[in-house]
């Protein structure tokens, strides 16, 4: 991995940043384990417990950047919603879980539809 990083760094001298990101993004993906989304959740459920709520968000915010798992959006949602009483960030995350969730459980179809109904609502 650390070939792929200097060859990047290397490109970057160069001038040639499109190679450069590409292997930087070859070197992300190598970095960061596929699981490392589950110790992100977890943490963010372990802060949660012990009620920082901002601690929880941020890691299930990080899940999301980093692997793109829609749940994470609607947990975001649901910590502004219910313990921060921040709506406007709520609809946000809310928002953007409804346009990337694919529910397939009961569980994930009944937040899915209780979601649409209560924060997007057409007025």
């Amino acid at each position: 991995m650390r070939l792929c990083y200097y060859a990047a760094k290397s490109y970057a001298k160069l001038r040639e940043f499109d190679k450069s990101n590409e292997l930087l993004k070859t070197c992300l993906g190598l970095a960061i384990s596929n699981t490392a989304e589950y110790y992100f959740h977890a943490l963010g459920d372990n802060y949660e417990e012990l009620k920082q709520y901002k601690k929880a968000f941020a890691q299930y915010d990080t899940a999301f950047y980093l692997f793109k798992n829609p749940l994470m959006l609607y947990d975001c949602g649901r910590i502004q919603d219910q313990y921060l009483k921040n709506e406007p960030a709520a609809k946000k995350y809310y928002s953007k879980y409804i346009l990337l969730a694919k529910p397939e459980s009961i569980n994930e179809k009944k937040a899915y539809n209780y979601i649409r109904k209560k924060y997007l609502k057409e007025n």
